[in-house]
């Protein structure tokens, strides 16, 4: 029955939203299919018919789902890259990154493998979804048993495997391999640094076999680019802090030697600041930066005459004047570079007292810099603790004792707490003995 043939008057509902349904059609695919009628009733409100459209909308709902997913992964994409631009700890940025660029591009695992010699890589960074087994030996992989992988990769080519057990014959080594982890489908992207390719992203899934889209590998090379950028950066870096970490020991080492009655105070120096910087809650790379920094704190004696620096009697007033002076000439032999910064504050104040009645400066409480406060325990813990040509050494009891009584006087209160849960856990004592007994690191240096 048409409207045109309804009896009058009639009145029609106003049409519902529509209702969207899959169903399986004769030749056993599913469609979509969007439903929407209306119905037309009498003048007492009774049914009298429907009237509206059934519409096959699958290439619709295949769109809708295709933009869907693009922008899923474009998402991914750019919340990884954010990641990785903005981080400065690789094994956090690229832990946190992996997962969101897998999940992306539908993997159940995701590592970074970065080149270690010719024939060797390393899983710098892994990830496998609940329930996925994480591969094991992943961080010493031989490279000599994939050679058409590598091949694909050093040449710049995404490997693109949506079956493994359909691989070409060339392939046959990696087939094997795969197919022994349980690896159904792969993808992977080379990874450059400088020019050169220096490893590889590589997803895979254990359950399904599966075909990646043009798309999916441009965005997927997107990925790649920020990850490279970002081991660009931390290598770059790692380099940098190489070469800074080399010149501190090069000048240690040359303070040092200035003063045979001190060897090895350096390293134990480097030692205690170290753990009483890690009880004060700073993170392992801070603490170790305000060690390292501190192996510089008596560079300036390199200017100090040797008839002072060995006198084995009292320093005269005239003596003392030019031995205070070593604070400032050790900052003064310091690079400006801002690498060199807490080495800068720790040779210039350590020798600061938190009540102000030190040098060179008369700086007090919080206006002395925390590694120069840390500094300043670590420094006279083992000047107490060693002999010197004007006096013995004193007993680490005796030492102890004597920091504790010049808590808020001589030393930073929160400091000296600090240095004494460090004695407290043992690791003050191992220090002091491994500084004594053992080579220093600037021996080995030189």
């Amino acid at each position: 029955m048409s409207p045109d043939t309804l009896p009058s008057p009639a009145f029609r509902d106003a049409p519902p939203p529509a209702i969207e349904y899959r169903w399986r059609c004769k030749d056993g695919k599913y469609r979509w299919f969007s439903d929407n009628r209306a119905v037309i009733r009498d003048e007492a409100g009774r049914p009298l018919a429907t009237v509206g459209t059934i519409r096959d909308i699958t290439e619709l709902k295949q769109a809708e789902q295709e933009m869907a997913n693009r922008l899923r992964m474009e998402s991914a994409v750019a919340r990884s890259s954010n990641l990785l631009a903005g981080a400065g700890d690789a094994d956090s940025a690229l832990n946190l990154a992996l997962p969101i660029l897998a999940e992306a591009f539908g993997a159940e695992r995701a590592a970074v493998l970065l080149a270690r010699g010719r024939n060797r890589a390393e899983a710098v960074s892994e990830w496998q979804a609940s329930g996925i087994s994480r591969v094991e030996g992943a961080e010493n992989i031989d490279l000599a048993g994939a050679p058409w992988f590598v091949d694909k990769i050093m040449r710049g080519e995404i490997v693109i495997v949506p079956d493994v057990s359909a691989l070409p014959p060339e392939a046959a080594l990696e087939k094997e391999t795969w197919l022994a982890l349980g690896v159904r489908s792969l993808l992977a992207v080379g990874l450059t640094a400088n020019g050169r390719t220096v490893g590889c992203a590589i997803f895979d899934n254990t359950k399904d076999t599966r075909l990646w889209r043009e798309e999916d590998i441009g965005l997927l090379r997107l990925a790649a680019e920020s990850i490279s950028s970002f081991i660009e950066r931390q290598r770059a870096g790692a380099e940098k802090r190489q070469a800074y970490e080399s010149i501190v020991l090069l000048l240690a080492t040359a303070a040092e030697a200035r003063d045979p009655y001190t060897e090895n105070h350096l390293h134990r120096v480097e030692g205690y600041t170290e753990a009483i910087a890690l009880e004060l809650g700073l993170s392992p790379e801070e603490a170790h930066e305000t060690g390292l920094a501190a192996l510089l704190h008596d560079l300036g004696k390199i200017r100090v005459p040797d008839v002072i620096l060995a006198k084995r009697a009292p320093l005269s007033e005239e003596e003392w004047q030019i031995m205070r002076n070593h604070p400032i000439w050790s900052e003064e032999l310091l690079p400006p570079d801002r690498s060199f910064k807490t080495a800068r504050q720790i040779a210039r104040w350590h020798h600061e007292n938190w009540d102000g009645t030190g040098y060179p400066d008369g700086l007090a409480g919080d206006l002395i810099p925390l590694c120069a406060t840390i500094a300043a325990v670590a420094d006279g813990f083992d000047a107490m603790t060693s002999r010197r040509p004007y006096k013995g050494p004193w007993s680490p009891a005796r030492a102890i004792r004597e920091i504790s009584a010049q808590r808020g006087k001589k030393y930073s209160p929160m400091v000296v707490d600090a240095f004494l849960r460090a004695v407290d856990n043992g690791v003050i004592s191992k220090i002091a003995i491994a500084g004594r007994t053992q080579p220093s690191g600037l021996q080995k240096a030189a």
